[in-house]
């Protein structure tokens, strides 16, 4: 007995020795992100950012959320490609709520992931947009952005220009007013065209009513030799032309709601 107790009691402490080392793993592998702050737009856990540029950034940040998407810079040390890090910042979307209310999907998140011990800034950087900008700010746009904007100033190691100057563009077109819908084409017929339906309707008719004379007029014509029902008329179940199958089809509509980013776009690269 003395030895069945010790025996229960030595699994009881190995299971939870073994629990607790499985959530410290779990926690070990989700992101590590700082505590946000209300009212914050910049974080920069890197330490790569001055106090003064941090200023800078926040009020580029709190100009883009003025234009209607609430926004996070985000700066860490992380050793990433550039879909891990698009990754990681639709992760950062959904973990924080960047979004005006829920739902809404309005949100952006500027994510940089630094390589560890790296004189020079290198490393992956990710711009994503909440699908309700997907007009204005769609994959292609975002990636401009990154592309023509950010890379260049990336790579002379101006990681503080580069957040500054994407910030300004993403901004401003949010703000821009939306490229009027072009009209659809006039689709209206010609007049030769209709007169040549005019003409096809008549004909139509005209031979519609020959043959409904013709019946008229023909009398038991249409009964066969020996008698019966005429071919077009009658009863029973064999006297519909045309049979009602009974089918029916339905769509239905699915698809979970991801989140924050659900349905956003994104641009970004390496550098």
């Amino acid at each position: 007995m003395r030895l069945a107790r010790l025996a229960r009691r030595t699994l009881l402490v190995l299971g939870a020795a073994v629990a607790v080392l499985g959530l410290g793993a779990t926690a070990a592998l989700a992101d590590d992100w700082v505590q946000r702050v209300p009212g914050q737009h910049v974080y920069d856990p890197a330490g790569a950012l001055t106090p003064a540029q941090v200023s800078d950034l926040e009020r580029s940040a709190g100009a883009v959320d003025q234009a209607g998407a609430p926004t996070v810079v985000y700066v860490r040390r992380k050793d990433a490609d550039d879909a891990t890090t698009r990754q990681d910042a639709r992760a950062l979307m959904d973990a924080w709520a960047v979004e005006s209310s829920a739902g809404r999907k309005d949100g952006f998140v500027l994510l940089l992931n630094l390589k560890p011990a790296d004189g020079k800034p290198h490393g992956s950087t990710a711009l994503v947009i909440g699908s309700s900008h997907a007009d204005r700010l769609d994959d292609g746009r975002l990636q401009g952005v990154y592309d023509a904007t950010m890379k260049p100033r990336l790579a002379a190691g101006d990681l503080a220009g580069a957040v500054s100057a994407a910030l300004v563009v993403v901004a401003r077109d949010l703000e821009a007013p939306l490229a009027p819908a072009s009209p659809p084409p006039d689709q209206s017929p010609s007049p030769l065209a209709v007169a040549g339906s005019l003409l096809g309707l008549g004909a139509i008719a005209a031979v519609i009513l020959g043959f409904v004379l013709l019946i008229a007029r023909g009398g038991g014509w249409n009964r066969p030799p020996g008698g019966g029902r005429p071919w077009y008329g009658g009863g029973g179940s064999d006297s519909s032309f045309f049979g009602d199958s009974g089918a029916s089809s339905t769509y239905t509509g699915g698809g979970g709601d991801g989140g924050a980013s659900s349905g956003s776009s994104s641009g970004g690269g390496s550098f």
